[in-house]
């Protein structure tokens, strides 16, 4: 799942830029998202060092499946904020999304060394490795998955596909099992509440 920046500090008297970033936020949130491009173009223009237009610009560009143009709006963004994990990690799923493959395990990896504790990133990677067919790298992430979060069911279940894969077939079995009773578990604790996507803030 992309993540995307809000205006956070309203304390203050906003910039043009800003003004036209919250536009261009407020309509991302109606998921109209030329109009959000043209204002996140406009903040742009008027302030071409705008980290949060030009990540949140290349969000709305990766939505409309136009993913050159974002990720060179996060190749920019990433220059004005070198580390920033959530950069290179939208980076890595437009790279995705576009089928290049190394670019995007590269990306995943370079979030992973700025912020070491997000479990999706590994899991991520992981899932870019198994469609590499690199199973032993992917066991490994979803193994990092796991420590991070004990209850992440599709942790269990695609590192079981993976050992399925290598022909462990002992492990493989574990881990659907493992998987299966979290996927029960979570059932009973969400009661039938409507399944909701949570995109991060920074």
């Amino acid at each position: 799942v992309n993540n995307v920046i809000n205006n956070k500090n309203k304390s203050k008297k906003n910039e043009p830029w800003e003004d036209l970033h919250s536009k261009g936020y407020a309509a991302r949130k109606k998921e109209n998202y030329p109009l959000a491009i043209e204002y996140y173009t406009k903040a742009i223009d008027l302030n071409n060092n705008y980290f949060k237009a030009l990540f949140n610009r290349g969000f709305a560009y990766d939505k409309i499946g136009k993913y050159d143009l974002a990720i060179k709006d996060y190749t920019d963004a990433i220059s004005i904020e070198p580390d920033n994990a959530y950069a290179y990690y939208n980076r890595a799923i437009s790279n995705d999304k576009k089928g290049d493959i190394n670019s995007t395990i590269e990306d995943f990896s370079k979030a992973i060394s700025i912020l070491p504790g997000k479990s999706d990133f590994y899991l991520n990677r992981a899932y870019t490795y198994r469609k590499n067919k690199e199973y032993n790298n992917a066991i490994l992430d979803y193994s990092e998955v796991i420590k991070l979060d004990s209850k992440s069911f599709k942790a269990y279940y695609n590192r079981g596909l993976c050992y399925e894969k290598i022909m462990n077939f002992d492990l493989s079995y574990i881990d659907f099992k493992q998987s299966l009773n979290l996927e029960l578990e979570n059932l009973k604790i969400s009661n039938n509440e409507p399944i909701e996507l949570i995109v991060t803030n920074v």
